[in-house]
């Protein structure tokens, strides 16, 4: 039984679904990619280098978005996130590349195993804001990078639509690596 396309009262436990991050990209954060209604501009994807990771499959990999509203106070709310990823490289080129990525501030596309795409820093921008380099004593331990990402953004990550998905997938690079 397929889950039903429009909902009006509450919500059933769907199963037709599947959960986890299977892909993580990273771009540079440009001004303007999205709009104060929370639309992506993919005309800014186009000719924009985006940098894939695969995510090994089983490995870890959390994504957390909170949205916090403050009206007696402050009278706002904001969405805090963070991305925490195992990448199961540990090599100089891998350590390299996120030395690059600590550096920058960056819009995070996230592939879930389910088909969407979500877009974390689409605002302000994500920071990488920890790298551990780890390694087991034994041969089959985990070996390479535990790095964590963070944004505080108006808006809770974006959902594609798909006319940005086919932009995102066109800019991204050949190159990628497998994590």
């Amino acid at each position: 039984m397929a889950c039903p396309e429009f909902i009006t009262k509450g919500r059933k436990v769907c199963s037709t679904t599947v959960g986890g991050v299977k892909n993580i990209s990273f771009m540079e954060y440009k001004e303007g990619l999205l709009s104060v209604t929370g639309i992506i501009n993919s005309t800014l994807l186009t000719g924009a280098d985006i940098f894939k990771y695969e995510v090994a499959k089983n490995e870890s990999v959390i994504l957390e978005d909170t949205y916090t509203k403050d009206i007696k106070a402050t009278g706002t709310g904001f969405s805090a996130g963070t991305l925490n990823a195992d990448l199961q490289v540990l090599d100089k080129a891998t350590a390299d590349e996120l030395k690059l990525l600590v550096q920058s501030n960056l819009f995070i596309f996230i592939e879930l195993h389910n088909g969407d795409t979500l877009l974390a820093g689409g605002e302000s921008g994500a920071d990488l804001i920890s790298i551990v380099t780890k390694s087991g004593g034994k041969k089959g331990d985990f070996s390479g990078f535990s790095v964590s990402f963070s944004w505080e953004e108006r808006l809770s990550p974006i959902w594609l639509d798909s006319a940005a998905i086919t932009a995102y997938k066109a800019a991204i690079s050949d190159e990628f690596i497998t994590v």
